[in-house]
């Protein structure tokens, strides 16, 4: 099944403000309403496996890259971590080669932010 994030839904309107319906079944739809900053990475886990995965994410060297946030949040994710590095390629390659083989991770989602208008 494919995912849809919504991201800053400062008010919590997204769902009543379209129809989402047609999706059903199909996407799964999740709505941020806290602000996603620049770059971060959402991180599914295997139950029983947040703590050793937050140690995991907590030791991890970035090399280009700095994991300047790590937190716990409710909902789909486990962790959001804020990455800063020079090029989404380079943080792409961080969530792929480090954070998405630490052992207990299922599944990552990398968001970037961006200026619309």
């Amino acid at each position: 099944m494919r995912s849809c994030a919504i991201l800053d839904d400062y008010q919590d309107v997204a769902r009543s403000a379209a129809d989402w319906r047609p999706l059903a079944g199909a996407v799964d739809v999740h709505v941020f309403t806290e602000h996603v900053s620049d770059r971060q990475a959402l991180v599914e886990t295997l139950a029983g496996k947040t703590t050793s995965v937050k140690k995991g994410l907590g030791k991890m060297k970035g090399g280009k890259c700095k994991v300047l946030a790590l937190d716990a949040v409710t909902g789909p994710y486990d962790y959001i971590a804020v990455i800063e590095g020079p090029s989404i390629d380079v943080i792409g390659q961080l969530v792929t080669e480090s954070i998405g083989k630490i052992d207990g991770v299922t599944r990552t989602t990398t968001c970037v932010a961006v200026s619309i208008g």
